[in-house]
């Protein structure tokens, strides 16, 4: 562990509300620790990442209605209810993953997530 508990609470936090730890890296110092700019970026990404998937899959059903217009009423009544129960279940499933990431920044854990934590070290390589 190298970080300090304010450190361990603000990449907690990062996990749930993303704009958080945008807010961090940009107010990063040199001061910062390796521990605390690891979890700011990857949980920038993260958030951002859930964020825009989510928007898709909200999308979905009105797509499909676009894009199939003669479908009947039934049918589209049907594609956006498997698209709400599609929502909450995803949305349970990040719900779960961010508190999982969250407790493990909260104990100073250094871990990966996948997609995500390649994400941010491509966006924001970091040197030493």
């Amino acid at each position: 562990m190298n970080g300090s508990d304010e450190e361990f609470q603000r990449a907690a936090v990062g996990y749930f509300v993303w704009p958080l730890a945008a807010f961090d890296l940009l107010r990063e110092s040199q001061l910062t620790s390796r521990w605390a700019r690891i979890h700011t970026r990857q949980a920038l990404v993260y958030g951002l990442g859930i964020m825009l998937g989510y928007l898709v899959l909200l999308a979905i059903p009105l797509v499909l209605s676009i894009v199939l217009p003669n479908l009947p009423t039934v049918a589209i009544v049907a594609i956006y209810g498997a698209g709400l129960l599609a929502d909450l279940l995803i949305a349970l499933i990040v719900l779960a993953a961010t508190i999982r990431y969250s407790g493990m920044a909260s104990r100073g854990e250094v871990f990966e997530i996948p997609i995500a934590s390649r994400f941010a070290q491509r966006i924001f390589p970091m040197s030493g």
